[in-house]
C-alpha cells in the first residue's frame, strides 16, 4: 500500500486529522500533539504506531505482531526491529 493510501485509512480510523497541507495527530480529548506535513512522516511516526496500538486489547495486538513476523514474547519483541510503518500497516489492515 502506498503512502497516500495508508495516511488515508488513519485519517478513516480518527487516528489524525487532515488538513491542508499537513496531518494532525489528535490525543484522546482531541487535542492536536503533532504535526505531519508530508505522509512518509506520518507513517514513520512512533506516536502514530502507539495511538493505533491503543484500538486493541493485549492478545489482539499480539495478534498483530505475529501477523507482521514480530515474536510475541514480551523479552523479544522489544529486540526485534520492529518499525513504526509496520505496525501502521498491520494495524490499519486489522482495523479496516
Amino acid at each position: 500500500m502506498n503512502d497516500k493510501e495508508l495516511a488515508d485509512k488513519v485519517v478513516a480510523l480518527g487516528i489524525v486529522k487532515a488538513q491542508p497541507m499537513a496531518w494532525h495527530l489528535l490525543d484522546s480529548d482531541g487535542d492536536v500533539i503533532a504535526v505531519f506535513t508530508q505522509e512518509r512522516l506520518l507513517l514513520c511516526d512512533w506516536r502514530v504506531a502507539g495511538a493505533l496500538i491503543e484500538k486493541f486489547n493485549y492478545y489482539e495486538f499480539l495478534d498483530v505482531l505475529h501477523s507482521i513476523g514480530a515474536p510475541g514474547h514480551k523479552q523479544e519483541a522489544h529486540m526485534a526491529k520492529i518499525n513504526p510503518r509496520s505496525i501502521i500497516e498491520a494495524c490499519v489492515e486489522v482495523l479496516t
